[in-house]
């Protein structure tokens, strides 16, 4: 059985193809890097205690190294919305190829509709309240403001030195979607059974694991 997670970032299993690219990534192989790169101001704190599973090292827009039909299960999180769109259709056909008939594609996305709610009812902070006890979450909390409601976006002043290189290791958005609109790539990379599900839930159990981000995202499971 192989169980693929693409651009896992430090939420992984042991025994799944945990693919990514990023340059946190590769430095999370480095020992002492991270905890050098907090103490320089250029990562939250929140990722020093986080455990990293083992990650293969590769980029997932040039394809999915393994052979047709050969994966049970694929599952994303936050990652599609840091490609561009052309690069998440290529990726889905990808995913389409590699899977066995009959399974399935788990993907987790940024909620926008939710988001801008958020954003313009000015209850964006209640999603930092009570997670600092939680690594996960932490991290996961400070990620979203920074890249949802970050007091930077009002803001006009040229950002520092060190805002400038702490973004090289935490990637920007280069897309935001909806349902209906990833639900459009889906099927023009041929899948044709897409059905919403909700955080926690999932036709494969062993993936509710890796589901984090549950104010802000919605779900989809696709299968070939």
């Amino acid at each position: 059985m192989i169980k693929v997670n693409l651009g896992s970032g430090f939420v992984g299993l042991d025994g799944w193809h945990n693919y990514d690219n990023s340059i946190l990534a590769k430095l999370s192989k480095v020992p002492g890097m991270i905890s050098l790169l907090i103490k320089l101001g250029l990562l939250y704190v929140g990722y020093r205690d986080v455990k990293w599973p083992p990650i293969i090292i590769h980029d997932c827009t040039k394809g999915i190294p393994l052979a047709d039909g050969s994966v049970t299960f694929i599952y994303t999180s936050h990652f599609l919305e840091h490609l561009y769109r052309y690069q998440v259709l290529a990726l889905l056909k990808e995913c389409h190829r590699v899977l066995k008939e009959g399974c399935r594609l788990r993907i987790v996305l940024p909620d926008i509709d939710r988001i801008i709610g958020l954003y313009k009812s000015g209850t964006s902070a209640s999603l930092l309240k009570g997670h600092k006890d939680e690594t996960v979450a932490f991290v996961e909390s400070d990620y979203f403001c920074a890249n949802f409601f970050s007091q930077d976006m009002n803001s006009a002043a040229k950002p520092g030195l060190v805002k400038r290189l702490s973004e090289k290791f935490l990637r920007r958005h280069l897309w935001m979607y909806t349902r209906e609109s990833i639900t459009t790539l889906l099927r023009a990379a041929g899948f044709s059974k897409i059905e919403e599900r909700a955080f926690g839930d999932s036709s494969f159990p062993e993936c509710i694991k890796l589901d984090a981000h549950k104010e802000v995202s919605f779900y989809i499971e696709a299968e070939k």
